[in-house]
């Protein structure tokens, strides 16, 4: 089972005494990483992913300030310690999401939004771009469905992340191996969401309130 915590960042930005409360908690790694960020909004993403790993490792009578961080050659972070552990972080404007499994794992969170159409020939096949330019809520063939083309952007960084290789050659070819993905609105927004362990097709979102 992949155990999903997903929480909104929104309310963060009009809080400074629960952002200061957060920071005061933090990791050693994950402290360095958040003061090494410059824009507000990265900032509060990556404390919001540390909070969510926080909560998840209270289940198991660990907490994150007390954890200690080794990054793989890919840039992929793991528990020092506690390698039987596996995590995966994303976020996506005000969305921020943590995924745990006890298998190598990646999630990937996406909110649809205006792209250059110039990425498609990169990360997608033929059929997929075929897909996508099949027509949008509007039923205009000349523009694309970009709700189809995260669908499947969702999908193959899912994978990426799993196996940590960042961008591959090879993405368009990418296929879809027991990822699951679910698509749902927030402020007004559309996200997509995926997860994928290579063996698991399902998992618990747990929705956390900062």
């Amino acid at each position: 089972m992949i155990n999903i915590y997903i929480a909104n960042i929104k309310n963060l930005y009009c809080n400074p005494q629960v952002v200061d409360n957060i920071v005061s908690n933090l990791s050693t790694y994950r402290k360095e990483k958040y003061l090494a960020l410059k824009s507000e909004e990265m900032k509060l993403q990556s404390i919001a992913a540390a909070y969510l790993i926080d909560e998840h490792l209270k289940t198991l009578n660990l907490r994150e300030k007390d954890m200690d961080y080794v990054i793989s050659k890919a840039g992929k972070p793991y528990f020092k310690n506690h390698r039987d552990i596996y995590f995966s972080i994303s976020h996506s404007k005000n969305i921020v999401g943590v995924a745990f499994s006890d298998k190598e794992v990646g999630l990937d969170i996406q909110v649809v939004r205006d792209i250059n159409e110039n990425i498609f020939d990169r990360v997608l096949s033929k059929s997929e771009i075929s897909e996508v330019f099949k027509g949008n809520e509007e039923n205009d063939l000349s523009k694309p469905n970009l709700e189809k083309f995260f669908e499947y952007w969702v999908i193959k960084e899912a994978i990426l992340k799993r196996e940590a290789t960042g961008l591959r050659d090879d993405i368009a070819d990418i296929k879809n191996d027991y990822g699951v993905v679910r698509k749902f609105k927030e402020d007004n927004d559309t996200y997509f969401i995926c997860v994928n362990n290579k063996i698991d097709s399902n998992y618990v979102i747990k929705l956390v309130i900062l």
